[in-house]
């Protein structure tokens, strides 16, 4: 009981203050307040009525706060040893943190708050590094350099807001740690990294100044609340931009949590665009619970001369590329690797698979190569049921080049209604895997396609027809249709438009290839396996 009550009066202080900054932001918050060194030597001083300046005599410090907020147009400043310094801010007052002015420093500043965060629409923070988390570290963790955040017993799960400017230095850091994340501003470390980690534990590995490594290892087990104290549905959404050319982005999450909507969900901008030959890399997981949604834009694009495509990951029990959901991971010298859903075949032991995939009409994927090179690979994957409504390109160069490698699978269903695009106009066309555990090629079938909330609703499967006629003959290059158990070819099938000489056409069964008419080719050559004889 005391517990319970402790709990509902803690949510009501933070959804009174944060509600409260949002209407007034300039006044309700002075600058941060009673400062006290616990750990290294810094001094704390007030250049002025709107100003603060912290100079940092040690490589690690840290400042317990009874409030660390900055209104607008006020300047906190620190002033460190090196880059690799960190200075780290505590709050053990009640109060939220609330940024609408500056932050500024040459090294690294951690926010530690467990009443919340939230940087304001014209809050700036502009650091080497900067760390926020509603979850706490122990002192002697962090300076011996143990990184381990874990939720406060007792404690409201809080959460993190972004409305503002995040930037960190050239091959800096910026992570978020907390139970609910919202991004609805900008957050940019060029060369650098961005961790977003949703759960009641997560851990970092810093080599140097370098962030390593970043694990989410505890799962959230109750309700997060937004600054209006509002129930969050997505542990880790993003309605802005994050932006690390040439580094990495990570949106990770474990939720067991029923009523949360989604673990990962991207309705922005995310982008980490190929610069000075370092690929970038997005991933977005959502590790064993809960969906996984990309409505937005992912960009891993190589667009200079010489630049190739990085790579994308998105993974999760559920996966959904829904609405007008793109990744681009094209790239003048060559394509990218696009993995949603699962590696190749299911068998990548470093991306985790998932159970359920669906691609909608209106989404896309994108791995060419634009001038010269290969194009790129894409595998769409899930362990149980696959639904693919949409586009895959992987083209090879415009010059030169060959088409890339394309896998659209469930291991154990597969509706196929989309398109693939593998060819090469001064190459050979890419190759197409197919490999559910039954496939049946008709010209009947259900073609309307399954709304957006499929991953909600998981409806049976609507047909026996895993490919229509028109389906495989949109289809060019090396294409393999492999089934663990049989394969059926209804109609008659003419695919002498996508293929040639060079090509092969294979359907390769668990048990058996029933042909019940004719197909044709342009010279390529048709291999049936089957484990049945006859």
């Amino acid at each position: 009981m005391q517990l319970s009550t402790f709990k509902k009066k803690a949510t009501a202080l933070l959804v009174a203050i944060l509600a409260y900054s949002l209407i007034f932001p300039a006044y309700i918050f002075a600058l941060p307040q009673g400062g006290q060194v616990v750990a290294g030597q810094a001094d704390i001083t007030n250049p002025s009525a709107q100003a603060m300046q912290i100079n940092q005599a040690t490589q690690k410090a840290i400042i317990n706060w009874q409030q660390f907020s900055i209104a607008a147009p006020e300047a906190v400043n620190f002033a460190q040893p090196n880059a690799a310094a960190i200075a780290l801010n505590r709050v053990i007052g009640v109060d939220p943190s609330v940024i609408y002015g500056s932050l500024t420093a040459n090294g690294g500043v951690w926010v530690i708050n467990p009443a919340g965060i939230l940087v304001g629409s014209t809050g700036v923070i502009n650091v080497n590094s900067f760390l926020a988390s509603t979850l706490d570290i122990l002192d002697d963790d962090f300076m011996s350099g143990n990184y381990t955040f874990t939720q406060r017993l007792n404690e409201s799960l809080a959460s993190i807001v972004n409305q503002g400017t995040i930037s960190a230095a050239s091959g800096g850091n910026v992570s978020l740690i907390a139970p609910g994340i919202v991004n609805q501003g900008t957050i940019v470390a060029s060369l650098g990294k961005v961790n977003l980690g949703a759960g009641e534990q997560v851990t970092l590995n810093f080599q140097g100044n370098e962030l390593i490594n970043f694990a989410v290892d505890q799962s959230v087990l109750g309700e997060v609340l937004d600054p209006d104290g509002q129930p969050l549905e997505d542990s880790i959404l993003n309605e802005g931009t994050i932006s690390a050319e040439g580094g990495e982005i990570v949106l990770s999450a474990r939720t067991a949590y029923d009523a949360i909507k989604s673990v990962v969900n991207n309705k922005g901008v995310i982008e980490a665009q190929t610069v000075e030959n370092n690929n970038g890399v997005i991933r977005l997981q959502g590790n064993d619970l809960g969906i996984v949604y990309n409505s937005g834009t992912l960009d891993v694009s190589g667009l200079d001369d010489g630049e190739t495509g990085g790579e994308v990951e998105v993974t999760g029990e559920k996966t959904g590329l829904v609405h007008y959901s793109k990744i681009k991971a094209s790239g003048r010298r060559g394509g990218g690797k696009v993995f949603v859903g699962g590696g190749f075949q299911g068998k990548n032991p470093s991306i985790k698979n998932g159970k359920i995939t669906y691609v909608g009409k209106d989404a896309s994927i994108e791995a060419d190569a634009i001038d010269e090179g290969d194009g790129g690979e894409v595998v769409v994957w899930a362990d149980d049921n696959t639904w693919f409504y949409g586009d895959i390109s992987a083209r090879g160069g415009n010059d030169a080049g060959d088409g890339g490698l394309v896998e659209v699978s469930g291991f154990d269903y597969l509706l196929f209604r989309g398109g693939i695009d593998t060819s090469a106009s001064n190459g050979s066309a890419g190759s197409i895997l197919f490999d559910p555990k039954n496939i049946t090629i008709a010209t009947a079938g259900d073609n309307t396609h399954l709304s957006n909330d499929v991953l909600v609703t998981t409806p049976d499967q609507e047909t026996d027809v895993t490919f229509t006629v028109a389906g495989v003959q949109g289809l060019s290059g090396d294409i393999t249709l492999r089934a663990s158990q049989n394969i059926t070819v209804s109609n008659a099938l003419d695919i002498s438009a996508n293929t040639d000489g060079t090509h092969t056409f294979s359907l390769i069964a668990g048990d058996s290839i029933s042909i019940d008419d004719s197909i044709t080719t342009d010279g390529a050559s048709i291999s049936l396996t089957s484990a049945q004889s006859g």
